[in-house]
């Protein structure tokens, strides 16, 4: 029964104040409006029509009131009852859901899953919680179990692959990271830079050996310091590595030279005077052993380093500093110099055999030489046997075919006046107080290989 049909009841009896004697009901939607009971109605009609007296009408309005009165509250207690049931009810569905995840997660662990229950982020739990053979408000079953087990472990095995490969990242990244402090602390120990540092590989170098590969491809998750540094010794690397290049310049000299090894003094190869090497990109000559390994063409910062390290790319990319740590390609980049019958006359020419002098002998001999191939002046020009290999190969040079230049040993006396000479012109040098007009000064770059004068070092700081 609508608000139409009692409307003329509500005017007479209650004055419109239906909220205070008849129960009503608002409804919303299309045909919304207050609702009523249609047999209370028509009781309430009955009521009212057999009342004559005015008192007796007030008196049903009050009992009326009183009704309705505890009508309402009744409603208002059944509806807290109502609430309190679905609280409970929801907490009992919560508690049995979270006993069925517990559970869930038990029969994960004795499976051996209990590694990525261990390292599971929220949202990974979360994601598991919420999984629809999981988040049910049932009891686990044993035989419950086996129907959702392999939903269960299709959704929990990528996760374990995915957290075993954090934790080899992890140690992959902590093994390059205990590289990198260790050859810091190696290189900031309070040392000058020097021509032995510049000689020593850098992080890259150490990083690429194989000692340090076979660390890193080390199944172990292990990450902390002591273990990493119980499986390799920075120093180890460096000599390695080192050795490595010298049977590399090594057996470059031999195919230069081009004669039996039975000939030559093995043992000192590279000490030979002869044994030199020149710069493939900067054409520079007379390169020799171990300084090649500073020479700092050969250090490629073309090449991305994508190119050498592949998977591990990401991880060297912050351990990876200056243009040192670049790629060390000598055994590409270097050749053998070719001028050896420049060489060969020289040495002999000093009185020593070409096959066994070394660079010691050849400074302890102390000869000078002079050139017959240039224009004969008032003054002759005295060389040392170094220079008159660099002269021959710059100003008579023959494509390394034919002999060079033909050359005249100075007398004793006259190489001794020639060395006191040098000497004095070092011992001025010395003594200069500007930077720029010394040119026994060399300055080095502290970020990279960079070495040279002043004036140099100044040029590449400005463009570097």
């Amino acid at each position: 029964m609508d608000q139409r049909d009692v409307s003329t009841l509500l005017v007479e009896a209650f004055d419109h104040a239906s909220f205070l004697y008849v129960n009503s009901k608002f409804n919303s939607g299309r045909f919304s409006g207050l609702k009523y009971h249609k047999p209370e109605i028509d009781h309430i009609k009955r009521k009212w029509a057999a009342l004559e007296y005015n008192d007796e009408k007030a008196r049903f309005r009050e009992e009326r009131k009183a009704f309705i009165t505890e009508c309402h509250q009744f409603s208002r207690q059944a509806s807290e009852w109502q609430t309190t049931c679905k609280i409970q009810r929801s907490r009992e569905g919560h508690k049995l859901k979270n006993e069925r995840f517990e559970a869930v997660k038990e029969k994960l662990r004795e499976e051996g899953f209990g590694e990525v229950l261990n390292r599971m982020r929220i949202t990974d739990i979360f994601r598991l919680k919420k999984l629809g053979p999981v988040n049910r408000p049932s009891k686990l079953t044993d035989k419950g179990w086996k129907s959702i087990r392999p939903s269960i472990i299709q959704f929990i095995v990528p996760l374990l692959e995915k957290y075993r490969q954090e934790l080899k990242d992890q140690a992959t990244q902590a093994r390059i990271r205990y590289l990198r402090k260790a050859l810091d602390i190696r290189q900031s120990n309070g040392a000058c830079r020097t021509a032995e540092s510049d000689r020593e590989p850098g992080f890259f170098e150490l990083a690429m050996m194989p000692a340090f590969q076979t660390l890193l491809r080390d199944e172990s998750t292990d990450a902390r310091d002591e273990v990493i540094a119980a499986k390799f010794d920075v120093n180890s690397l460096i000599e390695t590595w080192t050795n490595y290049y010298r049977g590399v310049f090594a057996e470059l000299a031999l195919l230069g030279l081009g004669e039996s090894p039975t000939t030559l003094d093995l043992a000192n190869l590279l000490d030979l005077a002869i044994v030199h090497f020149t710069c493939t990109r900067c054409k520079r000559r007379q390169l020799r052993w171990p300084h090649v390994l500073s020479h700092r063409c050969f250090r490629d910062k073309s090449t991305s380093l994508a190119h050498y390290v592949g998977s591990y790319y990401h991880f060297f990319l912050g351990a990876t500093r200056s243009n040192h740590d670049a790629p060390y390609r000598g055994e590409e980049l270097a050749s053998f110099d070719d001028h050896l019958e420049v060489a060969r006359d020289i040495i002999m020419l000093a009185g020593l055999a070409p096959d066994r002098a070394t660079y010691a002998d050849m400074e302890a001999s102390g000869a000078r030489f002079f050139c017959r191939g240039c224009p004969i002046s008032t003054k002759k020009m005295a060389y040392d046997w170094q220079a008159a290999i660099r002269h021959a190969t710059i100003m008579h040079s023959t494509g390394g075919v034919d002999r060079g230049p033909v050359w005249e040993l100075l007398p004793l006396g006259q190489a001794a006046v020639v060395r006191d000479f040098e000497w004095v012109l070092q011992s001025r040098n010395i003594r200069l107080s500007e930077l720029e007009k010394n040119p026994l000064n060399v300055f080095g770059c502290a970020l990279c290989p960079w070495h040279g004068d002043i004036l140099s070092v100044k040029a590449h700081l400005h463009f570097a």
